[in-house]
This record gives C-alpha cells, sequence and structure tokens, in this order.
C-alpha cells in the first residue's frame, strides 16, 4: 500500500464535511495542490520548525500572515505537524465563508479530527518511507537561516551570528548557556537550519516540562505492550522522531540523574533502545542542548554527571542577556509591538521617548521573554496611539525599584497611571523614594491624582 491510496479517502471525509484538506512538502509546499498556487505560507513554516499545531481563525489577522507578500486564498485552517522526511504539514482548510463557518463553529471537533488524520498520514509514510540512516547528507537548504528572529544588531549579537554558521557546519553536539529568556531555542533552529540537516525534522524537547516517569518514553519510546497502559502499537520517542536532523534538548540540567546514563549511552553508541525492546535502532540525530543552569555547580553537587557534561558540550555558544545589548532594546520593543498591533488590530503604533529611556535604565532579569510579555501587556490593555509608560504593568514597577542601582531620581511617578502609582507607594520602603521629589513636583503629582497635596500627603506618609 502507498500513501496516495490513503490521501483519497482523506479527502472524500473532509469535503463530505465541507472541507479541503492539504499536504506541504518538506519545503512548504503544497503536494495535492488546494487552490493554492505559490505553495506555503509564513504559518506552515512556523508550524513545521516549532512542532506545534495551529489554529489560523482569520486570514490575515495574525502576524504570520504580514508581509506574506501572496495572496492567500484561506480563510481558516488547521495545521499539524507530520516531521517526515519529505512531508511536513497536513492541514484541514476553508476556502470559503460556509467552509469557514463550518470548520470555526465546530473547531475542537476539526482539531481531533486534524491531529487524528495527520497521526495516519504520519503513521502509514513512516512506515512505508522510513528516515534515513547513515548516509550522504542531503542538499543544504538555501532558504535564510532563521536570523530573521534573532533580532539585534549588537557586535556581541552579530559574532554570536557568526559562530552559528561554523557550528552548523559540523554534526557534533552543541551546549548552548543563557540567562532564561535569553532566546537559546532560537539559535539552537538556526544552527539546524543553516546546516545539511534543515530539510529533516527539528524536535524539540522540555526536560524540565515532562514529569520523570513519562520522559524516558518520551525520549526513547517504547515496543508494543511493554507496560500498563501503553499502546498496542508501541511508539517512537523524539529522538527517533527527529531521525536525520535535529533534537533540542531543553533544560537539560533538570533531565533525573537516572536517565542521563542512558542519554549517554544513546549520544556513545549513537543507537536507541526504547523502553521493552528487544533490539537496538540506529539514529543519525544531531543533539543540541541548552540549560540557564551551572552544570559544573550541578556536578559537584552531584546532580550532574560529568561524562555526559563533557559529552554534551563538545562546542559551546552562549547567548548574552538582554541587559549586555543596550543598543537592541528599542528593536526589540519595536518589533514585538508590531507583532502584537497586527495580532489585535491595535491602533497603538508609536513608543513613547519616556519608555524608550525607563526600558535603557532597567536591568531586564526576565531578558527577551519578560520584554515581550511587558509589550503583549500593554497592547492588549493600554489605550491611545502610542506606548506609554501609563500601559506598563505593576509588576515592571515593582522589579524596577528592587534594582538598588537605580536612579530613582528620574523615575517618572507623574506619568504613571493612578492605580499603579497608588498600588507601587503604599509600602513604606518605596513612599520615601518620593521625597525626594521637589514641592512643584509633588504638586503635579497630586494634580494627576485628583487630589490636594494635603491629601497626597496624608495618604502616602509623606513627611
Amino acid at each position: 500500500m502507498k500513501l496516495s491510496l490513503i490521501i483519497k479517502p482523506i479527502k472524500s471525509i473532509i469535503q463530505e464535511l465541507n472541507l479541503e484538506v492539504e499536504l506541504f512538502d518538506a519545503s512548504f509546499q503544497t503536494v495535492l495542490g488546494a487552490r493554492i498556487d505559490k505553495g506555503a505560507c509564513q504559518i506552515v513554516k512556523s508550524v513545521s520548525e516549532t512542532s506545534n499545531k495551529f489554529l489560523l481563525i482569520q486570514r490575515g489577522k495574525h502576524y504570520l500572515c504580514t508581509g506574506c507578500g501572496q495572496e492567500c486564498p484561506i480563510l481558516s485552517g488547521i495545521f499539524v505537524p507530520l516531521n517526515l522526511q519529505n512531508l511536513s504539514v497536513f492541514a484541514v482548510l476553508a476556502f470559503t465563508r460556509k467552509q469557514q463557518d463550518t470548520l470555526l463553529n465546530n473547531q475542537d471537533c476539526f482539531i481531533n479530527i486534524t491531529e487524528a488524520l495527520a497521526n495516519l498520514v504520519k503513521n502509514m509514510e513512516t512506515h512505508y518511507h522510513p528516515l534515513p540512516k547513515k548516509g550522504p547528507a542531503p542538499e543544504i537548504d538555501k532558504t535564510p537561516c532563521g536570523f530573521e528572529s534573532i533580532i539585534g544588531k549588537e557586535p556581541v549579537l552579530e559574532t554570536l551570528k557568526e559562530s552559528v554558521k561554523k557550528l552548523a557546519r559540523s554534526s557534533s553536539t552543541v551546549l548552548i548557556t543563557g540567562e532564561s529568556g535569553t532566546g537559546k531555542e532560537l539559535f539552537a533552529r538556526a544552527i539546524h537550519n543553516c546546516g545539511p540537516r534543515s530539510r529533516f525534522p527539528f524536535i524539540t524537547v522540555n526536560c524540565g516540562a515532562i514529569p520523570e516517569p513519562l520522559l524516558e518514553s518520551e525520549l526513547f519510546g517504547y515496543a508494543p505492550g511493554s507496560f500498563t497502559g501503553a499502546s498496542p502499537s508501541g511508539k517512537k520517542g523524539k529522538f527517533e522522531v527527529a531521525n536525520g536532523g535535529t533534537i533540542f534538548l531543553d533544560e537539560i540540567g533538570d533531565m533525573p540523574y537516572s536517565l542521563q546514563q542512558k542519554l549517554l549511552r544513546v549520544l556513545e553508541t549513537k543507537r536507541v533502545d526504547p523502553i521493552g525492546g528487544i533490539s537496538s535502532r540506529d539514529l543519525d540525530v544531531r543533539v543540541i542542548a541548552a540549560t540557564n543552569q551551572n552544570l559544573r555547580d550541578f556536578i559537584k553537587q552531584g546532580r550532574f554527571r560529568q561524562d555526559l557534561y563533557y559529552r554534551l558540550n563538545v562546542l559551546s555558544l552562549r547567548v548574552p542577556p538582554l541587559r549586555m545589548r543596550k543598543r537592541d532594546i528599542s528593536l526589540l520593543t519595536e518589533h514585538f509591538l508590531q507583532v502584537f498591533v497586527n495580532e489585535l488590530d491595535s491602533p497603538m503604533k508609536g513608543i513613547s521617548p519616556d519608555i524608550r529611556e525607563i526600558f535603557l535604565q532597567y536591568k531586564w532579569p526576565g531578558n527577551i521573554r519578560e520584554l515581550k510579555n511587558i509589550i503583549e501587556y500593554a497592547v492588549h490593555l493600554g489605550e491611545g496611539t502610542s506606548l506609554e509608560l501609563e500601559h506598563l504593568p505593576i509588576w515592571f514597577w515593582e522589579h524596577l525599584l528592587e534594582d538598588k542601582s537605580f536612579d530613582f531620581s528620574r523615575l517618572p511617578v507623574n506619568k504613571m497611571s493612578e492605580d499603579t502609582f497608588l498600588q507601587l507607594f503604599q509600602s513604606p520602603e518605596n513612599t520615601s523614594i518620593l521625597k525626594g521629589l521637589s514641592l512643584n513636583e509633588k504638586k503635579k503629582l497630586a494634580d494627576k491624582l485628583g487630589v490636594s497635596i494635603a491629601t497626597l500627603y496624608r495618604r502616602l506618609k509623606i513627611d
């Protein structure tokens, strides 16, 4: 039996439900030709690269649609990753208003149907067209290396990008270190996309997010009937799914000590032993690991194997924190503002000079992830056409006041929202900051809050 034999009944089922089906190949082009002349959009590429399903509610409203450059006929759709050698994404699509209503009115049901059909395609294609064992590397993908997702122009970042291009040439393991929220996964994807494995899967596993009893089967798979509740057909682990490509082990420092020996054996032998299996299976996978922790300290504490550390740390990359990339803060702010403005159809287009100044002074303990969350919060809840200080969440100001190196004389308290101001300065520690204001500044602050200066003094217990 060939894959083409099951596609016809799948198309018939979906068309009977008043929708259409499409497959996308490894270069994100359509396989079945369902009304799409120019192939895949950025959504298809994102689904393939992140291995996450995606529901497109309305064409052109999501930021991935912005700047696509093609007149896409898709109104709505459900996209599910396949991560196969020749097929990247399975999709159920709506091209007409009637089809769109059908899909969105029953979206949970159609998501389940799409995932089930995608699994059918995946199982059939994997069985009859197995991923490659060792052999000649495929031709390097000439598409951009994913650097478009890495925003910034600081020299330290440009140097890092050059390092990525060099690391991409080999198949040696890479250990990426850096604080939480610095974008380590983006660099891992860039290494994959710039190298000879770019046409094969990039599979992400968060070692700290999966419970210990499940992590072993998630990574290495299991044989049929190997334990109670196991699928009668067994299951491939992430290492096998990534065969030919790259597996990204995020938060490697959180991997249970009991599993570290098995991971070390996989790295050394390039073979995997599924749980309950009677034979090993060959692998051709590049391993990239990442952590925000000090693995050398973990080794001293007996929490991480030294031999595994050296096996992972053949090549290394350290991603700098955002506070060391001052010139990139404005670029990232503009980028995330544009992303969420497009996503939410917000009128907020500009960034006030006050925002730019306060962001440069802030230490960004949560790095790029924190900046992104702040902009998302501000665009969701803020009003007006410009991002202003009053739109910032209370926890941003709380973190700022915890920074003892911050110049509090430059704190723009008269530009905060009333709610933020009153919440922030209820504590005596924070109230003491206001004592440094001039009488004129205190009067302006009272006017902003709509109270007399005497009331302001009484509320905040200012001498």
